[in-house]
């Protein structure tokens, strides 16, 4: 008797996670991202003027808060190749990196940013900004990585590096964004809405 509870609470837990993740992803995608355009821009070890992702069909947003280890991630930002490889192919994708370390991983993420230098832009926050004009984001960490069209609106949230089904929904996205001048049409059905 008591297996069979216990079966049944378990069965409900997972329900009512499922229900509430799918409200949180709804919900984000309700919600447009704000890049600011003054925080600093690293290449390849090189401070950059500036990223131009205004004219872009599709932008995927990979985002590492304060509660991150971000000398860790930028050790291993070459996971990102094939994503970036596809950003090459269209002129209208690219894939926009965003650390904002705390004020305390400030020098390690310098270091780690000339011990692994990465030959494409990162933007550094170091105040912060990314998430003061975006306070919706949740603290949730699964929710860090969004698609967005070119109007900087949520279409897809999640990390798809080590998820190939949602990589494929990802791309197959991508390129309906590039065919159709950065909007999805609404004949194109990607996801239940």
């Amino acid at each position: 008797m008591s297996k069979l509870i216990f079966l049944l609470v378990t069965i409900s837990f997972f329900s009512c996670t499922k229900n509430t993740i799918t409200k949180e992803l709804q919900e984000l995608k309700k919600y447009s991202i704000s890049i600011p355009s003054d925080i600093m821009v690293i290449n390849n070890g090189q401070l950059i003027s500036s990223f131009i992702h205004d004219t872009l069909y599709a932008k995927l947003i990979i985002y590492y808060d304060s509660t991150e280890c971000s000398s860790c991630h930028i050790a291993h930002l070459n996971d990102w190749n094939e994503i970036i490889q596809i950003s090459h192919q269209y002129n209208k994708f690219r894939p926009i990196f965003i650390f904002s370390p705390s004020k305390s991983k400030i020098s390690d993420v310098l270091n780690a940013i000339e011990k692994f230098p990465f030959n494409y832009p990162i933007l550094l926050d170091f105040e912060n900004k990314f998430y003061k004009k975006n306070t919706f984001i949740p603290n949730n960490l699964n929710y860090h990585t969004f698609l967005l069209n070119k109007n900087n609106q949520i279409i897809l949230v999640g990390n798809p590096l080590y998820n190939s089904q949602l990589w494929n929904l990802y791309q197959k996205t991508i390129h309906i964004l590039i065919d159709n001048n950065g909007v999805i049409p609404k004949h194109a059905l990607l996801y239940n809405k």
